[in-house]
């Protein structure tokens, strides 16, 4: 039984490792495998630990991004962090194209529109509410209402992690809309259920 536990944590402990790799793409080309990496906002670097455990750090000018499983995290040219995520496998990852594409997403989506809508209906009907939001949520976003740097329609890399960001933004926006839509209903419900017992 010990030979049981102390496998089934050793297990756990290998698997955490191995989930736990940061991957940092930087601009002389250079990758540097990491086992935790933090970004300093006050001093705008990368800190990370190396594999044998050395704490290092790097400025932000000096890195294109950083890859965790598929959470890619980045600043922009002033230095502010931004993280998105690769939902699909890319065959054909760049690091610069692909930060630029979610980084574009990001500060050009907001689809306030979906959130709102997902919130009036989950507050008048909560079910459909909740049917309105896992339907939303898993639909991609329509190709119209994108708006992918037309400089950069040829870069595949760039087109995909925009899709990708685009797919979470919307996702986030549906399922925010669901939540303050359930908290009003609740909120009224209850407050209409205290006043009928005065």
């Amino acid at each position: 039984m010990k030979r049981v536990i102390l496998f089934f944590f050793s297990f756990c402990l290998f698997v955490g490792n191995i989930n736990g790799q940061f991957t940092i793409y930087l601009k002389n080309g250079d990758q540097v495998q990491a086992r935790k990496v933090i970004f300093a906002g006050t001093s705008k670097q990368w800190n990370y630990k190396s594999q044998t455990r050395e704490k290092k750090s790097v400025d932000y000018r000096e890195v294109i991004c950083v890859l965790k499983n598929r959470i890619i995290m980045f600043t922009d040219i002033d230095g502010n962090y931004y993280q998105g995520r690769i939902i699909k496998e890319l065959k054909d990852f760049k690091p610069g194209s692909c930060a630029d594409g979610a980084l574009d997403a990001i500060k050009t989506l907001n689809f306030n529109g979906a959130g709102c809508g997902t919130g009036i209906v989950s507050f008048l009907v909560w079910p459909v509410g909740l049917v309105v939001a896992i339907v939303e949520s898993s639909i991609p976003p329509n190709e119209e209402n994108l708006k992918l740097n037309q400089a950069k329609l040829n870069d595949t890399a760039y087109c995909d992690c925009y899709r990708n960001e685009a797919k979470v933004v919307k996702r986030q926006k549906v399922w925010g809309g669901f939540g303050k839509g359930t908290y009003l209903a609740f909120m009224v419900a209850f407050i209409i259920t205290e006043l009928s017992m005065l």
